[in-house]
């Protein structure tokens, strides 16, 4: 359950000197956890602020600021924000202190080329007339993807090389007192992968490769490479796939032996009919914006769709392909067994458990011109582990 906020706290205009509660309380499964924001920033940390919270017995979670003694630069806009994995939820209200401006100090903030940046001016003191944001001197805003609005600036489609600075901003009251203060705006770029695919004739037992390039993007990046959703390191290298060998039954009986009936079973050569393809999968990458995923020895197992996942400090971003092995169709493999006893089902349980086997009574003459036509039995195997 999405976490819910069932109590709020209220704008409040005040004096300096008494003291205030700002409190908020959320529901939700499981228990969110509430975090509070002062104009966007971490609250500042000072003798006279103190945040608390706890857990009802109804699983309610309450938190409170309280500000003793306040000061006009303790205003400002509180938000405090419920969240947990299944969600969040926030609210916001200003805390009005008489008082001169102030704008506190604002650390480093990064904005991601391409997404909408705001920012808010953390000013206190109350009443105030104006909020201005500039840039290198100039007013803002320059340009149609910039806009200034109750004390916030918002860039539209971020763009590095026109947005990246330091901006001020400047508070005033009617007065003429001002207070001001400047940030210093990173634009990050996120990762742009080139697209990738599988070639679409791959056969069990051929190989493939695919690199997945970035050809933007702020490094350091992050390669993860996933099959199915399923980080690739997780998948097993077990050897359980069967494979088709070309596996045969001798007839048990030398050249020119009599035929002694159903008596004398088959001699089994099996080969390498157990033997299972290794999943053979390799990552390797080559540069800071290059990695590439191969397949050695392609087998059904491989089927599927993989992505490679890249993520820098803008952002993470995914590319997918899917893999499609196409079946290597197996010819039909032709038993003569010297025992009318056997059928199709005990060849199956007993010898060759990945293919299917049934009799052919019925060859034309020819067929048999080299073999005995007494005490004979003919079946037809088909491999039926592979894909067609």
């Amino acid at each position: 359950i999405a976490p819910q906020l069932v109590y709020r706290f209220i704008e409040q205009t005040m004096q300096t000197g008494p003291s205030v509660s700002l409190k908020c309380s959320a529901a939700g499964n499981p228990t969110p956890q509430i975090s509070w924001l002062l104009d966007g920033f971490p609250l500042p940390q000072n003798d006279r602020l103190l945040i608390g919270q706890y857990v009802t017995v109804y699983g309610d979670v309450i938190s409170h600021v309280n500000i003793s003694s306040v000061k006009s630069e303790d205003g400002g806009e509180y938000e405090c924000i419920a969240s947990s994995r299944a969600g969040e939820a926030s609210h916001s209200a200003r805390l009005n202190i008489y008082g001169l401006p102030y704008v506190r100090p604002m650390s480093t903030v990064s904005a991601v080329a391409g997404k909408q940046f705001h920012i808010k001016c953390p000013v206190a003191g109350y009443p105030i007339e104006s909020i201005v944001w500039e840039k290198d001197g100039v007013r803002l805003p320059t340009n149609m993807r910039q806009r200034v609005a109750n004390g916030s600036l918002f860039i539209d489609t971020v763009q590095r090389a026109a947005d990246q600075g330091t901006y001020t901003c400047t508070a005033r009251n009617k007065h003429n007192f001002t207070s001001q203060r400047s940030v210093e705006v990173r634009v990050l770029v996120p990762p742009k992968i080139t697209p990738f695919s599988f070639a679409r004739d791959l056969n069990v037992g051929h190989r493939t490769s695919v690199q997945c390039v970035v050809v933007t993007g702020d490094l350091p990046l992050t390669f993860t490479w996933l099959k199915d959703n399923v980080p690739i390191e997780t998948i097993r290298t077990s050897q359980d796939t069967p494979s088709s060998g070309h596996s045969r039954v001798q007839a048990s009986a030398g050249a020119g032996d009599p035929i002694k009936g159903p008596k004398r079973g088959p001699k089994v050569d099996l080969g390498q009919a157990e033997q299972s393809p290794r999943k053979a999968i390799t990552v390797r990458q080559y540069d800071a914006f290059t990695s590439a995923l191969s397949i050695s020895t392609i087998a059904p197992a491989h089927n599927g769709t993989y992505t490679c996942r890249v993520a820098n400090g803008a952002a993470t971003v995914a590319h997918s392909a899917l893999l499609h092995v196409n079946g290597k169709r197996t010819p039909l493999v032709y038993l003569f067994v010297h025992a009318l006893a056997l059928t199709a089902e005990v060849i199956h349980a007993s010898f060759f458990r990945s293919f299917s086997c049934f009799p052919l009574p019925l060859f034309p003459p020819r067929f048999f011109d080299r073999l005995p036509r007494i005490d004979l039995d003919v079946f037809a195997c088909i491999d039926t582990s592979r894909d067609r």
